[in-house]
């Protein structure tokens, strides 16, 4: 009986410690999905700003970029980290859809390279997913000119990520190079201070730098937000197991106050017995 009640309080004190690193995995999720929105706010403005400086440089020229030619690029926001559930394994499936189509793969995020290694498919450039807020605007600049420079001239390009903002943060697919043309007639152009085709030049790169910030910046706190609700249920385990824990433990105790206390009435008896 001793043996047991010893092994139920070891198991209860490894499950409690187990809720500690988990609470703490989860308020570092928490804060980490609070910072990548911070900065999301002003990174979508940034990125509505250059979109509609493009519309209007377009409609100016009255021209869109075209298309490229061969096999078109599919960018992998994935997952940094792991203890988030199932939102690396169905970044790594909507990956490997991608390259069965005929999409080379650029993969940011360890866990879903590793997880695409296992099953044996492709990478043609990957790169640590940001853990930070303040790393995206190098690592998109960085992702920017593997696209347009060392990858050779794309096909069309497209970000599969998760959305942050719906729940269970389910995988998207959308075109983020050349950009979509526009859906409503452009402003008028105003006043420009290069020609048409300088401008077209640089708002082109920009408008895809500005894309993959806010796609990286959506990562963080999609990832985040999938940590932090996988702790949250894990949370839920670990104290119904330490309910039931306790519970065995104090059986267990009682059980053995109740043997002690037979033992001393039974030397008792035998001590009268003797005398």
């Amino acid at each position: 009986m001793t043996e047991r009640l010893e092994e139920i309080a070891g198991r209860l004190a490894n499950i409690r410690e187990i809720g500690e690193i988990v609470g703490a995995l989860r308020v570092i999720a928490t804060a980490h999905q609070g910072e990548a929105r911070t900065a999301l706010a002003a990174v979508r403005a940034y990125s509505e700003t250059v979109g509609a400086a493009l519309a209007r440089a377009l409609a100016a020229e009255g021209a869109h970029p075209a298309r490229g030619l061969g096999p078109g690029l599919a960018v992998v926001i994935g997952a940094a980290q792991g203890f988030s559930g199932a939102y690396s394994d169905r970044l790594a499936h909507a990956a490997t859809e991608a390259q069965a189509a005929g999409d080379r793969l650029v993969v940011l995020g360890a866990r879903t390279q590793s997880a695409l290694a296992a099953a044996g498919v492709p990478i043609a450039w990957a790169a640590d997913m940001p853990v930070h807020p303040a790393a995206v605007p190098g690592m998109a600049s960085t992702l920017a000119d593997a696209i347009l420079d060392s990858l050779g001239p794309p096909g069309p390009v497209r970000l599969i990520a998760a959305d942050p903002d719906t729940p269970g943060q389910p995988v998207t697919e959308r075109p983020v190079f050349p950009p979509e043309p526009p859906t409503a007639p452009a402003a008028p152009p105003g006043l420009t201070t290069l020609p048409g085709t300088e401008l077209l030049a640089a708002l082109l790169p920009e408008t895809l730098f500005a894309a993959l910030c806010r796609a990286l910046l959506e990562g963080i706190a999609a990832e985040n937000t999938a940590r932090a609700e996988a702790m949250a249920n894990a949370m839920t385990s670990i104290k119904h197991q330490t309910a039931a824990m306790t519970v065995a433990w104090q059986q267990a105790r009682q059980e053995r106050a109740t043997d002690e206390l037979i033992e001393l009435v039974s030397a008792s008896d035998a001590l009268r017995t003797q005398q």
